[in-house]
């Protein structure tokens, strides 16, 4: 029985360590190139860390850091003969 209770007392602690763990990764794959701004700020999986702080600055540099897409340039005039 003491174990059954130990279990259920540490389980906030053993989700904090995950979310810890999870900020960790997300930290380190930025760090590696990823750069999908809009993909992270869209995605549920990371939905347990959106009210972490880290979680926010991360997201907020990696927006801030988010090149704009590079557009063609726009077609040039045709010109008509008569």
């Amino acid at each position: 029985m003491p174990a059954a209770v130990y279990a259920k007392a540490d389980q906030p602690a053993a989700a904090t360590a995950d979310a810890d763990r999870a900020m960790a990764w997300l930290t380190k794959a930025v760090a590696a190139g990823y750069a999908n701004a809009a993909h992270m700020a869209k995605d549920t999986d990371p939905d347990p860390l959106r009210d972490r702080p880290d979680f926010r600055r991360l997201v907020a540099d990696l927006t801030a850091q988010a090149k704009p897409r590079e557009l063609a340039p726009p077609p040039r005039p045709v010109s008509v003969r008569e």
